[in-house]
């Protein structure tokens, strides 16, 4: 593994671990719900971006094929973009519409993935 990327990769864990401790059901699953003891969290890292667990995500796709020298792994980034977008935007509305101050916190948090572009 180079050290230079792998140094890069750290930062990634860093904001996934953070996720589970602010959203202690923050986990991959494919159904997109409410859960009855969610709440707005504006604390952690979900100050600066809607879905830390995404960007964590989104840098680990990035960042071990670049560790591991493998250009060819980027190529998965095509994939996973466009389906991690389909997915905020499916919980975005979700959220809106069922959790309680997520539209006031939409306006404070104005960015889902990459603060700054979208």
């Amino acid at each position: 593994m180079r050290p230079f990327v792998a140094k890069l990769l750290m930062p990634s864990q860093i904001v996934l671990s953070g996720s589970g401790a602010e959203r202690p059901r923050a986990d991959g699953a494919s159904t997109v719900q409410r859960m009855d003891s969610q709440r707005v969290t504006s604390t952690g890292p979900t100050r600066w971006c809607g879905t830390p667990m995404h960007v964590g995500v989104l840098n680990v796709v990035i960042g071990v094929p670049l560790a591991l020298g493998s250009y060819w792994g980027l190529l998965f980034l095509l994939l996973n973009m466009p389906i991690l977008m389909l997915r905020i935007v499916d919980e975005e509305a979700m959220l809106r519409c069922e959790l309680e101050g997520y539209v006031d916190y939409t306006r404070d948090v104005r960015y889902r993935l990459v603060a700054g572009l979208w």
